[in-house]
């Protein structure tokens, strides 16, 4: 009877052991959950955004196609070079994401000028689709003149991305050339001596600055201004 006991004893307190580790694993998940919820919710809201806003872009002639970092650029803050220039950023977004809302981002308004950032999102993984998206923008949009800006490097928590981002940016300059695009090497103007973004140039180790953005413009104006007509 005792041993029947400690036995019943031993099985509800492993019971309550998983049971409490898998609240706690519950909870750990709730905040990424939350904040995917609510990406996506972001990432609609913009495309939607982008759905209206292209019947007035039927002669657009610039176009900023990227994540968080080109949506946080203030383009008519920091260029005068045309009028009908649109910003088709959405944080969070992916060369996968971007990819899925190619069509109406940027293939159905047809842009003389696409500048393109992305890839730092989905570092690991940004090559197995980043050539289609050119492949994609050139089959439906020949007209379009792409500048592929390089993945811009990083910093603090964000630093362990660096290494990889000179591996994929080694390989996004050759799919540039490939498709006869122009290729920016970003990369280079926002690094530190450690080969990390400067800290001027950031907020938190991603994301830019006005100095940071300001020094991005004065790289990309010349060539834009050779390429907007």
């Amino acid at each position: 009877m005792a041993k029947w006991k400690k036995s019943k004893i031993i099985t509800v307190s492993t019971i309550l052991a998983i049971f409490l580790a898998a609240i706690v694993v519950f909870l750990c998940f709730v905040p990424t959950i939350e904040a995917e919820v609510a990406r996506r919710k972001h990432y609609d809201e913009r495309v939607a955004y982008f759905e209206l806003e292209n019947s007035m872009a039927a002669n657009a002639k610039l176009v900023f196609l990227g994540d968080g970092i080109t949506e946080q650029y203030n383009l008519t803050k920091y260029y005068s070079l045309v009028k009908s220039m649109f910003n088709r950023g959405i944080e969070g977004d992916t060369t996968t994401t971007l990819q899925e809302r190619l069509q109406v981002s940027l293939l159905n308004i047809k842009p003389s000028v696409c500048v393109l950032l992305v890839g730092t999102n989905n570092i690991k993984s940004a090559l197995k689709n980043y050539e289609s998206i050119l492949a994609e923008i050139k089959e439906k949009s020949p007209s379009t003149k792409v500048v592929v800006q390089s993945i811009y490097p990083t910093a603090g928590d964000y630093a362990k991305r660096n290494e990889k981002i000179v591996e994929v940016n080694a390989e996004i300059k050759v799919f540039a050339e490939k498709y006869g695009y122009t290729y920016v090497d970003i990369h280079s103007v926002l690094k530190d001596e450690n080969g990390e973004l400067n800290s001027k140039y950031t907020t938190d180790g991603l994301h830019l600055t006005h100095d940071g953005y300001k020094k991005v413009t004065e790289t990309l104006t010349p060539i834009l201004s050779q390429l907007v007509k």
